[in-house]
């Protein structure tokens, strides 16, 4: 008997009283534990992500958290400018994202 892998949402009702959620993630784990395999993983919707981690759960803000590289000078403009389109694609896309970024 096959399994249905896709949950069913919850009514409206049930949302309007769901619990309170704020999710943090960290963007090196992020990185290397997922987008460095694969690459298409950089685009994932993280809205979309934590409502089906996070079921009967109102998600009320994503907190990214990330910090560029010590890496040399010259690799270190472009994984900025890459930093930057991915920062900018993830405001647009995602508003409950928040992109806090740190030092390395």
């Amino acid at each position: 008997m096959a399994s249905n892998t896709s949950l069913p949402r919850l009514p409206a009702y049930a949302r309007a009283v769901a619990q309170r959620a704020i999710a943090y993630i960290d963007g090196f784990n992020f990185y290397h534990g997922a987008v460095r395999e694969e690459p298409e993983l950089k685009w994932l919707n993280f809205e979309v992500l934590c409502d089906s981690l996070l079921r009967g759960f109102r998600v009320e803000s994503i907190n990214y958290y990330t910090a560029s590289s010590a890496t040399p000078h010259k690799i270190q403009a472009r994984v900025n400018g890459r930093m930057t389109i991915f920062e900018r694609f993830k405001r647009r896309r995602v508003p409950l994202t928040t992109i806090r970024r740190g030092r390395a």
